[in-house]
This record gives C-alpha cells, sequence and structure tokens, in this order.
C-alpha cells in the first residue's frame, strides 16, 4: 500500500508540472522563451480572475453548496494556478539566461550586463518590466498607462518621456534588445 501511495504522489507531480502542447523547456531561442513566459503571464492572469470570480460565487452560496465547490473547483483552480505560477518562473529564468547575460532584478531595479549595471526609476523598471511579459507585443501610450503603470492620468508625453529615458539606458549599455515605436501602433521592445 505504501507502494501505491508513492506512486501516485508521483504521478500527481508530474501531473502538477505538465507542459503546454509545443512548449520546449530545452529551447534555444529567446523570442520562443519570451513568447512562452507572456502566454504563461496571460494564462496566470485568467486564472487568477477565474479564481476570485469562483471565491466570490462560493461566500454567496449557502453552507453545503460552498462546501461542496470549495472541496473540488476552489482546490482545482488553485493548483492550476500555482502551476501557472511555477511555469511562469521557469520562463522569466529561462529567458534571462538565453538573454546574452542580462539580469533584471526588479525588486532592486537593476539591470546587469557584460559586467556593467544600470539603474531604473520605479516607473522605468514597471515599464521594462511590461515589455519583457508582452514579447513582441506593441502598446500605445494610452495602453501603458493603463496596462504597464495602472495610471491612467498619465499624460502621452509623460508616456513618451519615460520612453526615451528607457531607450537611452537600453542603448548606452548595449543590451540585445532596442526599444522601438512605430507610429500608429505604438512601441515595443525588439530583440537583436
Amino acid at each position: 500500500m505504501n507502494t501505491n501511495h508513492s506512486q501516485d504522489a508521483a504521478l500527481a507531480a508530474v501531473e502538477e508540472d505538465r507542459l503546454l502542447e509545443g512548449e520546449d523547456p530545452g529551447t534555444a531561442h529567446s523570442e520562443d522563451a519570451r513568447r512562452w513566459m507572456s502566454a504563461y503571464t496571460e494564462l496566470l492572469a485568467f486564472k487568477e480572475g477565474l479564481l476570485a470570480r469562483t471565491r466570490r460565487a462560493v461566500e454567496e452560496l449557502g453552507r453545503e453548496s460552498a462546501r461542496e465547490i470549495a472541496s473540488t473547483d476552489l482546490s482545482i483552480l488553485i493548483g492550476e494556478r500555482d502551476r501557472f505560477r511555477r511555469r511562469l518562473e521557469f520562463w522569466r529564468r529561462r529567458v534571462r539566461d538565453l538573454g546574452g547575460g542580462i539580469d533584471f532584478d526588479y525588486d532592486v531595479r537593476l539591470i546587469r550586463h557584460q559586467g556593467g549595471a544600470i539603474r531604473l526609476s520605479r516607473r522605468e523598471a514597471e515599464f521594462l518590466t511590461f515589455l519583457l511579459e508582452h514579447p513582441a507585443q506593441r502598446f500605445t501610450p494610452r495602453e501603458l498607462a493603463d496596462q504597464a503603470w495602472l495610471a491612467p492620468n498619465l499624460s502621452a508625453e509623460q508616456v513618451r518621456n519615460y520612453v526615451v529615458r528607457l531607450r537611452r539606458k537600453l542603448s548606452g549599455a548595449d543590451l540585445p534588445c532596442t526599444l522601438v515605436s512605430e507610429p500608429g501602433t505604438g512601441y515595443s521592445l525588439k530583440w537583436s
């Protein structure tokens, strides 16, 4: 009986960290890694929203119904959310490993590359993090204000100022990426 329990635990661990179709953790292509990071960022946001709605629904239901949902749906959703968090963290590390030696530490707002270091302001770090989590996507100044900074009161001119400042810092450090802008479509991070 002990053997069955350990086999069940091993199968549960494999199932818990299952990969999505086409996901290749060993990829050597940084663009693929950035896209997987973006995919897991979106999946995690969706799962967290679904979990919050389910919790609210549980609070509104009667006791018996709430127990049923809590014991099944909530535990499944929490498990999926945790799995997406682990996969997202894996892809963040993989992007960093494939990024030509770039090491971005959001907590201290510091980019390390080829023995140098670049200090970012809080807004610049939030901006860079947002672009890293949404590879190959373009964002207008309004979208950046709303989504990257959650500050709809920022004007387009203020956003452009942050873009210019971050662009200077990135280009001055000889990083393998450029902050690009295309009229009418917005800003994105382009990797070389």
